[in-house]
């Protein structure tokens, strides 16, 4: 009896996992994934790093998301702007990313640069399925990441919303954080 009793639990335990880990979608919680579908977003997990939701609060902006790696050493925060947001200037992306670059990068040191990288609207639409993308490399204010350096990336489409992806980093960024979400088709 004892056997059979030891044999079901493996197999339920076994059946379980089997279950967990041929899983597509995770949620990190009902308003993200709320979030993503108000927004029409893909959000495309990382394979090579577990990032977990951690709670994060700062005077710069308003975050829909924040997840954190301690093997990888990276900070992700999600910022959603839809049109009826009072923050968004969603007829001018561009200057609204260029407000959240000054909120997030220091000018502390005359050695710290923002390196911002323009899209053409082809790539833009390749990758991101977006009208508009721009990506700028950073050194974080003090007050905003203890990480040395970050990097942001802007999406924006029309009847979607404005998307900022920021991480902040110590080593080098894995290939993930070219495309961790887009628009969905």
């Amino acid at each position: 009896m004892k056997a059979i009793n030891c044999f079901l639990f493996f197999v339920l335990m076994f059946g379980n996992l089997h279950s967990i880990a041929g899983q597509s979608a995770f949620t990190f919680t009902r308003e993200f994934d709320e979030k993503l579908e108000k927004f029409n977003l893909e959000y495309l997990h990382p394979t090579e790093m577990w990032l977990h939701p951690v709670p994060h609060q700062d005077e710069y902006d308003e975050y829909d998301m924040v997840l954190y790696s301690e093997d990888q050493d990276v900070e992700v925060r999600y910022i959603f702007r839809d049109s009826s947001s009072p923050l968004a200037l969603s007829d001018e992306p561009h200057l609204e990313f260029y407000r959240s670059i000054l909120d997030f990068a220091s000018n502390e040191e005359e050695s710290n640069q923002i390196i911002i990288q323009d899209m053409l609207p082809e790539t833009a639409q390749e990758r991101y399925n977006a009208e508009w993308c721009l990506t700028a490399d950073f050194t974080p204010k003090k007050n905003i990441s203890m990480m040395p350096k970050g990097k942001i990336l802007g999406i924006h489409k029309k009847m979607s919303g404005l998307i900022f992806v920021v991480v902040f980093y110590k080593n080098e960024l894995s290939e993930y954080f070219q495309l961790p979400i887009k628009f969905k088709d």
